[in-house]
């Protein structure tokens, strides 16, 4: 499953963090952010080809708004 590796369901494995993914209408472009429980948060973008997600990214150490 293409966002297998992203949490859909809620912390039962005292997991680090909240996974949110971000995307528009009509767009290539999801942002997934890593929002720990520490207050910091992380971002990755990633591009959807129509058969898998590539990253065009690397995990960056803060979260912009959107």
């Amino acid at each position: 499953m293409i966002l297998s590796r992203f949490n859909t369901t809620p912390d039962t494995n005292n997991k680090d963090s909240i996974d949110i993914l971000l995307s528009q209408k009509d767009s290539n472009l999801l942002i997934a952010q890593y929002e720990y429980h520490n207050g910091t948060c992380k971002q990755e973008k990633f591009i959807f080809d129509g058969k898998k997600l590539k990253s065009i990214t690397k995990v960056l150490e803060s979260c912009n708004e959107q």
